[in-house]
């Protein structure tokens, strides 16, 4: 892992309204910005953000950033739920 030292000027801290630890804040934005982009996954997301699933999941609302969920993934998940309905045989 690599430490990043960052020069934050005081007034963005202000607007952004952090009173303390800006660093855990920044990662949960940079966590945010990289799953809005496509450019980590949800899992990834979330364990760069340092929360649990469901509060990051709020955060995305929070900015409003959507899931990347199609009929595909739903396909699959009703698939695994069905198979688990049967005790998982196929």
């Amino acid at each position: 892992m690599r430490e990043v030292i960052l020069k934050i000027p005081d007034d963005i801290q202000d607007i952004l309204g952090i009173r303390r630890n800006l660093s855990k804040e920044i990662m949960k934005r940079l966590a945010v910005s990289l799953y809005a982009e496509r450019k980590i996954s949800l899992g990834k997301a979330v364990e760069l953000s340092g929360m649990d699933y469901s509060s990051f999941l709020e955060l995305l609302g929070d900015f409003g950033v959507y899931l990347d969920y199609n009929e595909e993934d739903l396909a699959n998940d009703m698939e695994a739920i069905r198979r688990l309905g049967r005790g998982g045989s196929k």
